[in-house]
């Protein structure tokens, strides 16, 4: 027996907050318990990488919020999207207005000075793979 692969959506963020800021404004903006994940070491473009995380899993709606930092060593994680901060994985894919007012809470928020739904229609293969590889296992 095949699973399916998870679905999910990942929205980049870009602010001046570090990880605890961040983590700290998203609990008290969607009442949400960010905890750290164990460092899963994984490859991407033939390098280790431990990349960090934090998330909760809601137990009402099933909906689980992963914040994935892109800096691992001082160097980005995802170097084709250097200048993000943050990656908000929600899972599985929630509704479009889950989403979309996800975005808008964060965006007024004031916090981030940029909050994007990933689209990866515009990703290269290899760009495409890396994504894959970094979020099927956060």
């Amino acid at each position: 027996m095949t699973s399916k692969p998870e679905r999910y959506e990942i929205f980049a963020v870009c602010t001046n907050l570090n990880v605890f800021q961040f983590c700290t404004t998203l609990n008290n903006l969607f009442f949400i318990d960010l905890q750290g994940q164990k460092q899963l070491e994984i490859e991407v473009n033939g390098k280790r990488v431990k990349p960090s995380s934090y998330s909760y899993s809601n137990p009402t709606d099933k909906l689980t919020t992963t914040v994935v930092e892109n800096q691992e060593n001082g160097r980005p994680l995802l170097d084709f999207l250097k200048n993000i901060t943050f990656f908000v994985k929600l899972s599985p894919v929630p509704s479009e207005t889950q989403i979309a007012d996800f975005q808008q809470k964060l965006s007024n928020s004031g916090v981030a000075s940029f909050v994007q739904r990933i689209s990866r229609q515009n990703f290269t293969k290899q760009q495409e793979n890396t994504f894959n590889t970094i979020f099927q296992y956060v």
